[in-house]
């Protein structure tokens, strides 16, 4: 079988990548060619934009993308502020009408919007609503006055108790969710709470622009933690099966070498060649993803070579033997599964096909670049030292086609 394996195209090209000079050859042309992806890997722009998540040619779709044209972005996804009064006074007070006035004033001068773009109780289409007015509607049955409009405002915006109420704010010709909606969140908070010193009252900012935002603040936040822990678990547990110290190393470059490559290829196609955005959750989603069909691909060839150096093989004999026995399998899982995944790129939503792209960009990568040439290649600079700690037998056997 042995020599079977020396005639097949994988044992002959496998052989040269043990081989010097072209194994450092292979690693700086490999390395190189991926560094312009590694540098924008993780400086990708994001977007949590509706559109990415409907199908593009759905009734609903079409709905919105009316509702956009006609009224802005950001009165289809406005902000809501909570609104709490100090314990001693309820919405239906004077003082706090007075309060709230001079608080809907400062925050509209601070974030330099327009007074029509803020509703609630007290403030509405730019103008003040008189306490006494609203008063005299919530106590009252009268019809005139518009008052049946501010009874429908009262039970719209103030709760049940009357200790809480909340202010719409739409920014008709701001996208709250686009490239700026961050900073404006941020300043809002701010002016927010230095409102809140003066005047006691308690603010919370909320709605779709404000928890999306939020969200990946958070999730991005603790990425590189994710990032870490899945590496650590890696090393251990790579290192454990192979009673190595450099294995699990290596694994773990070469898996980040493969996810640079992917990110920073996604970034190129969406955002520069592609003019748009990427999904934010699209990069989290397939991190762990790509991890482990990379993983184990790797496991899989370093399981075989591992039998072979174990059997009395050289390091190198075992790599080019491994690769021989492996090739077309890892091969052939890596073509299955980067066509199951293209089946996504049909998909009419572009979340979904984003989420295809990087893992067949990942899967076809990962088979025919790093695991068939990167790992033999670095592998082979290190020899014998890639077991250690472990301890293994001299080669008992000569291929004589190496």
């Amino acid at each position: 079988k042995e020599k079977q394996m020396g005639k097949s195209f994988w044992y002959k090209f496998s052989s040269i990548t043990q081989k010097l000079p072209f194994n450092i050859l292979i690693i700086l042309v490999i390395i190189g060619a991926t560094i312009p992806f590694d540098l924008v890997a993780f400086d990708f722009k994001t977007s949590d934009s509706i559109l990415q998540d409907l199908p593009r040619h759905s009734k609903v779709t079409k709905a919105f993308k009316d509702m956009v044209l006609n009224f802005g972005y950001g009165t289809v996804l406005p902000y809501s502020l909570i609104v709490e009064p100090p314990d001693n006074m309820t919405i239906m007070d004077t003082k706090f009408f007075e309060l709230s006035y001079n608080s809907m004033g400062q925050l509209v001068k601070k974030l330099n919007i327009s007074e029509e773009d803020i509703s609630g109780i007290s403030y509405g289409n730019g103008a003040l609503i008189p306490f006494g007015l609203v008063q005299h509607c919530i106590q009252t049955n009268d019809t005139d006055h518009n008052c049946p409009t501010i009874r429908y405002i009262y039970n719209l915006f103030v709760s049940k108790v009357s200790n809480t109420t909340y202010f719409i704010i739409s920014l008709q010709d701001f996208n709250p969710l686009a490239e700026g909606g961050k900073e404006f969140l941020d300043l809002a908070r701010l002016s927010l709470d230095e409102i809140s010193n003066i005047t006691k009252l308690k603010f919370y900012l909320a709605g779709t622009p404000a928890n999306s935002l939020d969200s990946i603040e958070a999730v991005y936040q603790n990425f590189p933690k994710m990032a870490a822990v899945t590496g650590a678990v890696v090393l251990v547990l790579v290192g454990i099966a192979f009673r190595s110290i450099l294995i699990p190393l290596r694994a773990v470059l070469s898996i980040a070498v493969t996810v640079c490559f992917v990110y920073g290829l996604a970034e190129y196609v969406y955002v520069n060649l592609m003019k748009g955005a990427i999904m934010w959750l699209v990069p989290i989603i397939d991190f762990t993803i790509i991890v482990g069909i990379s993983l184990d691909y790797d496991v899989f060839l370093l399981t075989r070579v591992l039998e072979y150096r174990k059997e009395g093989y050289s390091t190198k004999e075992a790599i080019v033997l491994g690769v021989s026995k492996t090739g077309n399998i890892i091969t052939a899982a890596g073509v299955i599964m980067a066509i199951a995944f293209m089946g996504l790129l049909l998909s009419d939503e572009t979340v979904i096909n984003m989420i295809a792209f990087y893992l067949v960009a990942a899967v076809l990568f990962d088979t025919f670049i790093v695991r068939t040439i990167l790992v033999p290649a670095v592998m082979s600079l290190f020899g014998d030292a890639n077991w250690f700690p472990g301890i293994f037998c001299f080669p008992k056997k000569e291929y004589k086609k190496l």
